[in-house]
């Protein structure tokens, strides 16, 4: 017996999902990657879980999914864990990312880079799932790859220009943690760019408000240090605390050393 290609299975469990999807009042099956890899995990999760009755309401084009359960919370619990968790997923995610789906690749790009899942941790496998996946058009790993470009990771070369092209390419594409990126790049005039701390500040503050945490941190700095704005500690210390809260270490760090 021939074995299916990637695309073809990925192809069955979405004709498969049709139906769900159809509930929700979507008229076509042109899906984007984001609903197609939460399409992809719920059935897997439904599978691995044995949550028969689960079923998957509505699948946004942003990935945003809802579900409900005609039976016990506590498989409708065991579904959403699953979904919420890399556990067991690298499978499902590398036939996605095999047929081409980008939300796949960043996925396994970041699963590389940290050593999760089952998988080793490998910076050169992490960089070339990041590069597939941003050439597809997804903005995490366009941000990711600015990221190894930055530090000269993954077998790539320190190249500030390239790090500064692909933070652009996710801050333009809405990107919070690249609009952050961005920012410390104006503000240091590193990658061809001017120096300009105001353009940084501006980006910093986009990132805060859009909800980074890191862009939290980097605010609150730039309004410790003066960085394109009067130096004012009570809104350091205001926007360090936001970002502690969603899990800046650096902001946690710097509110202690200000004895807060």
């Amino acid at each position: 017996m021939l074995a299916s290609s990637p695309g073809s299975r990925i192809r069955s469990m979405l004709l498969a999902l049709v139906a769900i999807v159809a509930v929700c009042g979507c008229a076509s099956t042109n899906f984007t990657p984001e609903q197609e890899w939460v399409m992809a995990k719920f059935a897997d999760c439904k599978t691995r879980t044995n949550a028969i009755n689960v079923r998957l309401d509505r699948v946004e084009p942003d990935g945003t999914w809802h579900t409900s359960s005609a039976q016990t919370q506590t498989e409708h619990n065991r579904v959403v864990e699953c979904m919420n968790s890399e556990a067991g997923s690298e499978p499902v995610y590398r036939r996605l990312a095999d047929a081409g789906n980008s939300r796949a690749m960043a996925a396994l790009g970041w699963m590389y880079e940290r050593g999760s899942s089952g998988l080793p941790q490998d910076d050169a496998e992490a960089a070339k799932w990041y590069r597939k996946a941003a050439d597809a058009g997804n903005v995490g790993a366009m941000t990711n790859l600015a990221g190894m470009y930055s530090r000269g990771r993954g077998g790539l070369p320190q190249d500030d220009a390239e790090a500064a092209k692909w933070y652009r390419r996710g801050a333009d594409a809405g990107n919070r943690r690249a609009m952050a990126g961005l920012g410390t790049m104006y503000e240091a005039g590193r990658g061809g760019l001017e120096k300009d701390e105001s353009r940084a500040l501006g980006l910093y503050r986009k990132s805060a408000e859009a909800g980074d945490s890191y862009g939290m941190y980097l605010l609150g700095r730039a309004y410790e240090r003066g960085i394109g704005v009067g130096a004012d500690r009570d809104q350091a210390i205001q926007w360090y605390r936001k970002g502690a809260a969603g899990g800046s270490g650096s902001a946690a760090q710097r509110l202690k050393a200000l004895g807060q």
